[in-house]
Order: C-alpha cells, then structure tokens, then sequence
C-alpha cells in the first residue's frame, strides 16, 4: 500500500512539473497572436492625393498598404507570393528595393534591414507594412495622427511623382 502511496505521489508531482513547464510555453504562444483592426484614414499628399485608405492597427502601431501606396507614388511592385519577395525600383532605375518577407529582410538604398515577422501583414490582396519603416527603409516620413485618423506624406519637389504632375 505504501509502495502504491509512493508512485501516486511522484505521479502527481510529475504532472504538477509538466504543467508548471509548459504553461510559459502556452502564454507565450498566446502573446504571439497578434490582432489587427482594420481602420479608414484620410491619406493627404499634398500636391499628389487626398482620399481614403484602409490601414491595420494591432493597438499600439498602424501598418499602411504598401502596394496601394506604392501604386499612388507610381513605383512599381514586382509580386513573388511563392518565394514572399516584394521587388521593383525604387525612385530610379539603378536603386533597387526588395523586401523578403520569408528570410524577413528588406533592402533599398544599397542598406539591408531585418524585418521581424510581426511588422507586416500580408492578405489576400495587400502587404501590410507597420508605417515606421516606410521611414526606415524607404526614407518616406509618413506622419500618422490618431486623433483625426489622418496620414501625411510630405514629399520633397524633387520626387519622381511630382514630375509627372
């Protein structure tokens, strides 16, 4: 009986072990999810464009429509869905961009960047792109204002786009 006592004690003790293991594991998978809202700004270019976007926001940090975007700016994206590789010029022929969203790097400039999976988002349609690097990356300081839900984008005269104008 006391042999019996024993084993269920060193049971119990090795399922208590188990469960106080593995509940960081569980919370820090849980911490991982990230959820994002989907939000309509008022995208202002002055001189370019005024009008409506959709962007996410997870909370604490707005993540703007790269394609979309880059499609206003007329910079071109070149889509690889298989490989997760966003490419294409950046401003001029000679400086090429390339963001790979499976080896999580972006490059432009001749600079490379690491990009943690969490400062994108890719749906159906739409890369996501969290509004800080577009500054970092690309060297566009795009401004977001919360309280008036509004982003400003201001371009120097010099700015590919403006010649067309």
């Amino acid at each position: 009986m006391e042999m019996f006592a024993l084993k269920r004690k060193q049971f119990i003790i090795t399922i208590f072990l188990v469960l106080l293991i593995s509940l960081p594991l569980y919370e820090e998978s849980e911490a991982q999810e990230i959820i994002r809202e989907e939000i309509v700004v008022n995208l202002r270019i002055p001189r370019l464009v005024t009008k409506d976007i959709i962007v996410q926001y997870d909370g604490q940090h707005v993540y703007l429509p790269m394609l979309e975007l880059f499609s206003m700016l007329e910079i071109p994206v070149h889509i690889d869905k298989e490989r997760g590789i966003y490419s294409g010029q950046f401003l001029t022929e000679d400086n090429k961009y390339e963001i790979n969203t499976q080896k999580a790097y972006a490059r432009c400039f001749s600079k490379e960047f690491i990009i943690e999976p969490f400062s994108f988002n890719i749906s159906t349609n739409e890369f996501f792109l969290r509004i800080d690097l577009y500054q970092e990356i690309f060297q566009l300081p795009f401004q977001f204002n919360f309280s008036n839900l509004s982003i400003l984008l201001p371009l120097k005269e010099d700015f590919p786009a403006f010649q067309r104008l």
